[in-house]
């Protein structure tokens, strides 16, 4: 709403953008002070070393956090580097790139939706050391975000006129976006299970191995495979790589869950 208002009613341009996510953000920030305004208050009152004192302890968040930050660092890094490679290509086809990744992030968020579901049930069944609960949880989220996925991926394909036209009205944007759709309808399906993943191992406290999947896929999928065929594939070449990017963080994940969730290995 605040993008239409600065951006298309103003016409701020990229100002109104920065304004109205800046807005946007102090929103967000206020509802869910507003939403967590009980515990918020009993913390206040029982002290910062006491609410320390109750969690784990302030080496192993920061240690996971650091895994996080090391692993969003590189997802960042994928990011840009795809559309570093997308500008080389000249400015229509980074635009219509930049169209199409936007699509896969709004595609991507019903899934993080049960990736966050995740964090939160596979945390209290590892506290409470229960692995058949664990199992079901996982399952079931898994489920769920590949329904959705189907649902975004059968959205995107069939709506593909009426969403590349609410975009953009430039025809050479147009027309470049609509030759690389097919990749944009394929991501939900090759990103599904990375996601899912990752909320389940941010919840399971296992940020360690995210973290080494994540360079892993980087430096060893992602890259390889652009550097391979950018020579005579184009733009085509960034995004095989993307795809492949995608679907490796969920293959690697999927080993080292099974791997490290196992019936002989349990140790919530």
């Amino acid at each position: 709403v605040l993008d239409i208002l600065f951006i298309v009613v103003l016409e701020m341009h990229s100002l109104g953008a920065a304004i109205a996510s800046a807005i946007s953000e102090f929103i967000g920030l206020g509802i869910a002070c507003y939403a967590l305004r009980s515990p918020l208050r009993a913390a206040l009152n029982l002290g910062i070393k006491a609410c320390l004192a109750m969690g784990i302890s302030v080496s192993d968040f920061l240690r996971s956090n650091l895994n996080l930050f090391i692993r969003t660092i590189a997802l960042l890094f994928s990011f840009s580097f795809f559309t570093a490679q997308s500008a080389s290509h000249g400015e229509v086809v980074l635009a219509a790139n930049t169209i199409l990744l936007q699509l896969a992030f709004a595609a991507a968020y019903g899934m993080d939706g049960f990736a966050h579901a995740a964090e939160a049930l596979v945390g209290s069944a590892l506290k409470q050391r229960l692995r058949s609960e664990f199992i079901l949880i996982c399952r079931e989220c898994a489920r769920l975000s590949l329904y959705t996925a189907l649902l975004a991926s059968g959205g995107l394909l069939l709506c593909k006129p009426l969403i590349l036209s609410g975009m953009t009205d430039l025809p050479t944007v147009t027309a470049s976006a609509s030759a690389f759709y097919l990749y944009l309808v394929a991501m939900p399906l090759v990103s599904v299970a990375s996601y899912t993943l990752d909320g389940i191992f941010v919840g399971a406290m296992r940020t360690r191995s995210m973290q080494w999947a994540m360079l892993g896929c980087v430096f060893g999928i992602y890259l390889p495979t652009w550097y391979l065929l950018d020579p005579g594939w184009g733009n085509h070449a960034i995004w095989i790589a993307l795809i492949a990017f995608n679907a490796s963080r969920g293959i690697s994940l999927a080993g080292i869950f099974a791997w490290e969730f196992s019936a002989r290995r349990w140790q919530p």
